[in-house]
């Protein structure tokens, strides 16, 4: 996902030189953003404020620009308390059932939903729930 500062402006000016963008990003764009909005700024060369980015939902989350560090931050510690297990797997199962037919992927999920409930994070995670606490999860 994609946050930014207030003030920060995004585009890619590669066509405005003559010249194609490089490093992958025609590869990496249309993956991270909507593929017209890519085709948009590549195409376009225009520079668009992060505030209409938001605004389009490219972008989850605006913060001051004064606070942007200090919020990433606090994202990433609020993200870090959450169970690295269950983070590992969410993120494996996205990754790989971007290119996959939904049938696959949901039978991906299931297989692994199934396989993830058996850990001690998932146990910690219903008795913390079920007790009114904060987990203390593991990892295993």
């Amino acid at each position: 996902f994609i946050v930014e500062a207030e003030g920060a402006k995004l585009g890619d000016g590669h066509i405005n030189v003559g010249a194609i963008p490089g490093g992958g990003a025609t590869a990496m764009l249309p993956r991270a953003i909507p593929e017209g909005w890519a085709k948009f700024l590549m195409y376009s060369g225009a520079v668009v404020s992060a505030a209409e980015l938001y605004t389009a939902g490219l972008i989850v989350k605006l913060f001051p620009d004064a606070e942007f560090a200090a919020g990433v931050r606090a994202m990433a510690e609020s993200i870090a308390e959450k169970s690295p297990l269950a983070l590992r797997e969410i993120k494996g199962l996205l990754a790989r059932s971007r290119d996959l037919p939904l049938a696959e992927s949901l039978k991906m999920s299931l297989e692994t939903t199934l396989r993830h409930a058996g850990s001690d994070d998932a146990h910690e995670g219903a008795r913390a729930f079920a007790e009114k606490r904060k987990p203390e999860f593991t990892g295993t």
